[in-house]
């Protein structure tokens, strides 16, 4: 008979070569894309939390282009107050 093929192990969700990335890593790569380490500190707690995603690069890829991270609701938060249109002087 023909030999059965071995059975290879699939790596977990959110893992790269099969193990999880270090906070040191999340956060370098962070700083590729513009964003400040903190925010892949965050990310971090979350995901430890709520459960990896599959690929958590694109994950950070994806809530930066939407505008999700933290650092980017802070600013969001400052400007919130500012007026949208300049303010006529009523006379």
């Amino acid at each position: 008979m023909f030999p059965l093929p071995e059975k290879t192990k699939k790596p977990k969700i959110g893992t790269v070569n099969g193990h999880k990335p270090a906070q040191s890593e999340i956060e370098a790569f962070c700083l590729t894309v513009d964003l400040p380490a903190s925010d892949g500190e965050l990310m971090l707690l979350k995901w430890n939390a709520d459960g990896w995603p599959k690929n958590w690069m694109d994950k950070i890829r994806y809530w930066k282009g939407r505008g999700f991270m933290p650092s980017q609701q802070e600013t969001e938060k400052k400007n919130r107050f500012a007026p949208k249109r300049p303010i006529l002087n009523a006379i």
